[in-house]
């Protein structure tokens, strides 16, 4: 009897240390509601400053910390989902030289552009624009409309 005792509590001691161990993996995955994995997102920053901004900023993704949806980067040159600077390059990209799928700037390449000087990209609009759709004072494409 003592010795199906003991089989019997070394199994539930396992069970226990099996069960600690599941509950350690779930809480590491950080399953989301849909059961998948929460992605992170990339904060990198330059800690050179340049007139107040950082030399480079990266802001990719969500940030759970904080709450972020998406990554806004703030710098000289930003690369983000949102990003603002003197080279930008995004999804939304501002900048004096900005590189994105909807991008606004002194020179604009982009699904959708606007450029104060040049545009380059599939709906551009500028001084100088090239585009399937152009719309500025010299514009080039598919559709060049001139304004002026």
């Amino acid at each position: 009897m003592a010795k199906h005792q003991n089989e019997t509590d070394a199994l539930r001691a396992e069970v226990t240390e099996l069960k600690e161990k599941v509950d350690e993996l779930q809480k590491s995955l950080q399953t989301s509601k849909k059961g998948r994995r929460e992605r992170t997102g990339i904060r990198r920053e330059s800690p050179i400053k340049w007139f107040g901004l950082p030399l480079f900023s990266i802001a990719l993704g969500p940030n759970l910390e904080t709450g972020e949806i998406m990554g806004h980067a703030k710098g000289i040159i930003a690369i983000g989902n949102l990003a603002t600077g003197v080279i930008a390059i995004g999804g939304l990209a501002r900048g004096v030289i900005a590189i994105g799928g909807f991008a606004m700037g002194v020179v604009a390449l982009g699904g959708c552009c606007v450029g104060v000087l040049a545009s380059v990209g599939g709906v551009a609009a500028g001084y100088f624009c090239v585009g399937g759709v152009a719309y500025g004072v010299h514009p080039v494409g598919g559709v060049p409309i001139k304004i002026g």
